[in-house]
């Protein structure tokens, strides 16, 4: 019963922290940079992070 409840805990600080960053990202207004731009801004962080992506469109 206590797993359920810290799992459930940790569920509900994930979904808090989803609807922090939607909020972060809906005031923060419109980007100019494409998507591309973001794309490969965030490939790089990721590789400078150490992780590794497979994911190309």
């Amino acid at each position: 019963m206590r797993d359920i409840i810290r799992q459930d805990q940790r569920d509900q600080e994930k979904f808090n922290a989803l609807g922090d960053a939607i909020t972060k990202g809906m005031e923060s207004g419109i980007s100019n940079r494409t998507m591309q731009d973001i794309l490969k801004e965030a490939r790089l962080k990721a590789k400078s992070a150490g992780l590794k992506l497979n994911y190309r469109p």
